[in-house]
C-alpha cells in the first residue's frame, strides 16, 4: 500500500492551494507500509498539519448528494452507520467525476486485502475455533444489509454501483474517517492527508476541529526529532478490532481481548432454572487483567455455575457471587473454568507454539501473518488462565504453595473475602 511521490507531492501541493498547510512532515514509503515522517525537528505544540473545511469530506455532502437525499426520505432506520453510508454515497459518484477532490482520491489505496473480510479460504482456516470467524461473518452481513436497504432506498443505486463498489469504499471510509464536529453538528469526515498518519499506542500528535478557524488541525503533543515517524491513536482496541476495523495486527497488543459466550441451561431442573434466573448468558471480553471487570463477570458466572443446592438457598442473588463466598465454592470455580479454557484451547486448529513457529518463519505482509497475530494473541489469553486456575487450585488446595506474584491482586482479593 504505496504512494508514488508524484501523488503524494500532487496531494501537498492540492493542500496548501487550497488554504492547508502541512509543516516538516512528509509522506514515506517503506516496503508495502507508509506514513508520516518528520523532515525537521517538530517542537511540542506545534501544528504539523492544518486542513480546511473545504477540503473535508463529511457525512453533510451526503446528504445534499442526490442518493442521499433519497436515502434521507427512506426506511433507513436498519442500516448500522448512517453517517458513513452517506460519506460512501457521496465519495462514489464523486469519484466518477472531475472531481475538486482526486488529489485526495488518488492516493487512497488500491487493494485492501488485508481486511478480514477479503481473506482467502486458506488464511480463514488458520482461524478454526477462533470467534473471530464469527465477528468476520457478522461484519459482512452488516455490509450486505446497508446495501440492500440504501438499493431499496434509492432508485438507481443497484444499476449504478455493485455490491464490491460499495464494499470497496465502505472500507476505506470506515478505516480511514475522523469523528469531529463541525459547526455544532457530529461528523464523520475524510480528511486528506491527516489519514494517512499511522497508529501507536503512545501518539506523538492530537487532534482536533477548530470551529473558530474552520481548520482540521493536527499538533504534536511532544518534540519530535528529525526523521520520526508521526504517529496518531486509533484507540486501545484488541486484535480483532484492529483488523477489523483498520486492516492490521499488532505484536505482543497488551489490549488483546478473548471473546466468550457463557450460557446456564434453562428449566431442566429447579437447580438450573434458579441458576438462569441468575445469569442466564455472559458475553464477556476476557483480558489478562484479572482485575478487569470483564473477568470479575467470568467468575461471578462461574461461581454460579457451581454452587450446590444449599450455596443457591444461602446466597439468592447474583451480585453475592461477584465475591468468592466459601473457599469451596472457589475451588470448583476455578477447575470449571480451567476445564473450559483447556476445550477452548482445543478448539484452535494450531497450538500456541505452532502459530508463533509460523508467524516467525512467514512474511509480515501476508494476510496469514495477521491472522497468526491475532490467533497467538487470543492463545496468550487462555493460556493464561489455564496456568492461573491450575495455580490457584493448588495453592488452595495446599495452603504451603507459595503464590504468584503475578496473581497477587487476586490472591490479595480472596485473602480480604475469606479472611485466608
Amino acid at each position: 500500500m504505496t504512494t508514488s511521490n508524484k501523488d503524494a507531492n500532487n496531494l501537498i501541493t492540492w493542500i496548501n492551494k487550497n488554504g492547508g498547510t502541512i509543516s516538516n512532515i512528509n509522506i514515506y514509503n517503506e516496503g508495502q507500509e507508509r506514513g508520516v515522517v518528520t523532515t525537521k525537528k517538530i517542537r511540542d505544540g506545534t501544528n504539523v498539519v492544518k486542513i480546511p473545511k473545504k477540503l473535508l469530506i463529511h457525512d453533510g455532502l451526503g446528504q445534499e448528494s442526490y442518493y442521499g437525499n433519497q436515502l434521507l426520505k427512506g426506511n433507513y432506520s436498519q442500516i448500522n452507520n448512517l453517517k458513513i453510508s452517506l460519506v460512501v454515497i457521496f465519495m462514489l459518484d464523486d469519484m466518477r467525476r472531475d472531481s475538486f477532490f482526486l488529489p485526495y482520491y488518488r492516493i487512497l489505496p488500491k487493494q485492501i486485502s488485508n481486511f478480514p473480510i477479503f481473506w482467502n479460504e486458506k488464511t480463514r482456516s488458520l482461524l478454526k475455533g477462533s470467534p473471530m470467524s464469527r465477528k468476520i461473518q457478522a461484519r459482512i452481513n452488516n455490509f450486505v444489509q446497508d446495501y440492500k436497504i440504501i438499493c431499496n432506498c434509492c432508485d438507481g443505486f443497484e444499476e449504478e454501483y455493485s455490491f464490491n463498489d460499495f464494499l470497496f469504499i465502505r472500507i476505506l471510509v470506515g478505516s480511514r474517517n475522523f469523528g469531529i464536529r463541525i459547526d455544532g453538528v457530529k461528523r464523520v469526515a475524510m480528511v486528506p492527508f491527516s489519514d494517512m498518519i499511522n497508529h501507536h499506542q503512545s501518539p506523538n500528535i492530537s487532534w482536533f476541529y477548530d470551529n473558530n478557524k474552520k481548520f482540521f488541525i493536527m499538533r504534536a503533543n511532544t518534540a519530535i526529532s528529525r526523521g520520526n515517524i508521526v504517529t496518531d491513536t486509533y484507540g486501545n482496541k484488541c486484535n480483532s478490532l484492529m483488523l477489523l476495523y483498520y486492516g492490521f495486527a499488532l505484536p505482543n497488543n497488551k489490549s488483546n481481548t478473548l471473546y466468550l459466550t457463557l450460557s446456564n441451561k434453562m428449566n431442566r431442573t429447579r437447580t438450573e432454572s434458579k441458576k438462569y434466573e441468575m445469569f442466564p448468558q455472559l458475553d464477556a471480553y476476557l483480558k489478562t487483567d484479572l482485575k478487569d471487570y470483564a473477568t470479575n463477570n467470568v467468575f461471578t458466572f462461574f461461581r454460579i455455575w457451581v454452587a450446590n443446592d444449599n450455596e443457591l438457598a444461602q446466597y439468592r442473588y447474583r451480585t453475592k457471587y461477584s465475591r468468592p463466598i466459601s473457599l469451596n465454592n472457589e475451588i470448583r470455580m476455578l477447575t470449571a473454568l480451567n476445564t473450559f479454557m483447556e476445550k477452548q484451547k482445543e478448539k484452535y486448529i494450531l497450538s500456541y507454539e505452532k502459530a508463533v513457529e509460523l508467524a516467525n518463519s512467514i512474511s509480515k505482509d501476508t494476510q496469514e501473518y495477521l491472522a497468526l497475530l491475532l490467533i497467538i494473541g487470543e492463545l496468550e489469553i487462555i493460556q493464561f488462565y489455564i496456568s492461573f486456575t491450575a495455580h490457584m487450585i493448588k495453592h488452595l488446595s495446599n495452603k504451603g504453595v507459595p503464590t504468584d506474584s503475578k496473581y497477587n491482586s487476586y490472591s490479595v482479593m480472596l485473602k480480604n473475602t475469606l479472611s485466608l
